[in-house]
């Protein structure tokens, strides 16, 4: 599969479960995004786009979702790296900061923000706001291709019985289905990956129920699961990077790093690097 048959499957993907754009307008947003330009207020739009098998409730603010980015080239690469976030998290502030072509600015109720996992194909947000997610990426990218994908495309907020409640609990509480399983089990198929990263629990657990097996957080001392109803994918699950101080210092000192190395956010984004850099050459 050469780059230009990839990006037709990503697309396709993007149009049939995700966006209600056509498929030119996803290719031209893509094409923006790749070539480091601005999308001159395109990534703004009216939450009617998002597709109606996201199962998003009428009453929902802050909404965002986030389109699969990837870094390589897929026909020569050493290895394919499938890394898998929980959300694409947006906040009142991300709304604030949004300003349409028109100079008008994002509606937290009517509007959606469009993005990447966590923003990488922009290089101010990935050199300032998540460096520590770049760094992951940048000693990877070079040899490899890397795939960055949510387990949930959308997110937002809604009220449930009075209270303020986040995307993926609504799903799990109402029991409502988002098509979050079959997307993945797409990309998955078309990445064809030798490794999947995970971040967080709720990552760690989803990726659990759909290769049928109860998944540690990886540490020197566990074995690597392997994913046999998937080709025999390895997974390596880690602490969200976003995690408490506390949980990843355990995580690292769990995986025998040298912990008062790790002064830095983006000290934490290379050790992360380095850990699929370990496993991959095993």
């Amino acid at each position: 599969m050469n780059k230009e048959e990839f990006n037709e499957k990503i697309v396709e993907i993007v149009h049939s479960e995700m966006l209600n754009f056509s498929k030119d307008e996803i290719k031209w947003l893509y094409k923006v995004w790749f070539s480091g330009e601005s999308s001159n207020g395109k990534w703004i739009q009216k939450k009617e786009v998002i597709n109606s098998n996201q199962n998003v409730p009428d009453k929902a603010y802050l909404r965002g979702v986030d389109l699969p980015f990837y870094f390589g080239n897929i026909e020569a690469s050493k290895k394919r790296i499938m890394i898998i976030g929980l959300d694409p998290l947006r906040s009142k502030s991300a709304f604030e900061k949004a300003e349409k072509s028109n100079g008008n600015k994002a509606n937290i109720y009517e509007d959606v923000l469009l993005s990447t996992p966590y923003a990488l194909h922009s290089k101010a947000v990935r050199e300032g706001k998540t460096n520590n997610y770049w760094k992951i990426i940048e000693g990877l990218k070079d040899d490899n291709f890397i795939y960055l994908t949510d387990l949930y495309k959308t997110f937002f907020k809604t009220n449930v019985s009075s209270k303020v409640t986040r995307s993926y609990n609504y799903y799990k509480q109402e029991n409502v289905s988002n098509n979050s399983r079959e997307i993945l089990l797409k990309e998955i198929e078309l990445i064809r990956p030798d490794v999947i990263v995970t971040f967080g629990n709720d990552v760690k657990y989803a990726i659990g129920e759909l290769v049928d097996k109860k998944i540690p957080t990886l540490s020197k001392e566990s074995e690597i699961i392997i994913a046999d109803n998937l080709g025999g994918i390895p997974i390596l699950p880690f602490v969200h990077p976003a995690a408490r101080y506390s949980k990843l210092k355990s995580f690292f000192i769990n995986n025998d790093f040298n912990i008062n190395e790790i002064k830095t956010k983006a000290d934490y984004g290379l050790s992360f690097s380095k850990l699929i850099q370990h496993y991959l050459s095993k």
